[in-house]
């Protein structure tokens, strides 16, 4: 099997060329059989089901040592590619596009998003896949076979790779009581790996800028309800930077990841 794959034709050269890179580099990349000048790439497709699918179905998901791992294996010639802005740095933008949609909210998650960009300590730059989320990642008997949309992969922090992930599985909890269980301990337990590579605050910091960017879904898709839908983002978002002011007034303690109270329980087990 394989699939096409199109994009901007100034474009697809670089990311074919991005493909053969990370799969040289033994990333598991959807290998790149080529491309034509009008845009068109042709990948090879990779085994295994999604991250979320595994997870639902209550499946074996990869440790949090082995996703370290797998970004470790990012090759260093990425950080040549252009430097994409961060999710911290991206906070305001993501602000100011829900306090468009909902403006009775505009005080509050302005409020937001300048306690994240002002509290928040950045890491240092390193080769990241951009946009790495459950979605993303392709599993079989617990080990990654598959990553995928690599036209975010350059230089950045570890951060928000690490963020990306968990801000997008504390969101998932959220859309899915009846599996907020199951994803609520993979999430505590990957925050729970990650605390020990990187600063826990900042981390927790991090991933309020992921929500806070997630927040803006609901009235973009138009959900039925997306005005509660956007609120309730808003609240996981305030709490992910609750959880990170608790990290840093008790450096080295243990604190929890602030999904629902599911994953509370979930985590303490």
């Amino acid at each position: 099997d394989l699939f096409l794959k199109v994009v901007r034709p100034h474009r697809v050269g670089a990311l074919h060329r991005r493909h053969r890179l990370l799969t040289d580099a033994g990333v598991p990349v959807p290998h790149s059989y080529g491309y034509t000048p009008d845009g068109l790439l042709a990948l090879r497709a990779v085994p295994g089901r999604n991250l979320r699918d595994v997870v639902w179905v209550g499946g074996r998901v990869p440790t949090g040592r082995h996703l370290l791992s797998l970004l470790d294996r990012l090759p260093a010639e990425l950080t040549r590619e252009p430097r994409r802005a961060s999710w911290l740095e991206r906070a305001g933008h993501y602000a100011a596009v829900v306090a468009g949609a909902l403006p009775e909210e505009a005080e509050r998650v302005s409020a937001l998003a300048e306690e994240i960009t002002a509290e928040a300590g950045t890491g240092p730059t390193v080769p990241v896949h951009g946009d790495f989320y459950e979605g993303q990642l392709h599993v079989t008997g617990g080990q990654v076979r598959g990553l995928l949309d690599v036209d975010t992969a350059g230089p950045g922090e570890r951060l928000d790779d690490l963020a990306c992930l968990l801000g997008h599985l504390s969101v998932l909890a959220q859309l899915d009581p009846a599996r907020a269980e199951a994803v609520n301990r993979t999430g505590a337990a990957y925050l729970a790996t990650f605390d020990r590579v990187v600063d826990a605050a900042d981390l927790r910091y991090r991933t309020a800028a992921v929500v806070l960017s997630l927040a803006t879904g609901p009235h973009r898709v138009q959900d039925p309800g997306w005005p509660a839908h956007t609120r309730a983002r808003l609240e996981l978002a305030r709490r992910w930077v609750d959880s990170a002011r608790a990290a840093r007034a008790t450096a080295g303690e243990e604190v929890l990841m602030p999904a629902t109270d599911a994953l509370h329980a979930a985590a303490r087990r």
